[in-house]
């Protein structure tokens, strides 16, 4: 059961780039991307996550002069041996439209932030 569960934990890890899977393994050094759960219930950690999911709206889109928002964490992920990483999906206003984006930003161990990956989900 434990090995079915890991087996398929890796194909959806490998298929959606660390994005989404259904099951959750548990904690052990073969699971390296874990769900991020109640991370709602700490206004000020969501509103960091947000932050980190603007600055790769701003990356994605570049200078362009528009005001986009991010108004949901949808799903929240983390992981990482050395430079912590967060795999946020959310969803932002753009120009009155909601759209769900899905960025990797990386915590260097320098405490730099890098946005290695942010695409639209689809």
């Amino acid at each position: 059961m434990y090995r079915d569960a890991c087996i398929k934990y890796y194909r959806q890890l490998e298929e959606s780039d660390g994005f989404d899977f259904d099951e959750y393994p548990g904690a052990c050094m073969l699971t390296p991307i874990y769900p991020i759960m109640g991370f709602e219930l700490f206004p000020n950690f969501v509103d960091r996550i947000k932050g980190y999911a603007s600055l790769a709206i701003k990356q994605y889109f570049g200078n362009d002069g528009k005001e986009r928002t991010v108004t949901e964490i949808v799903r929240l992920n983390a992981g990482g041996p050395r430079d912590f990483a967060y795999y946020i999906t959310f969803k932002i206003n753009n120009e009155g439209k909601e759209e769900t984006f899905q960025a990797k930003v990386e915590r260097t161990i320098g405490r730099t932030l890098q946005v290695p990956m942010c695409r639209r989900k689809v």
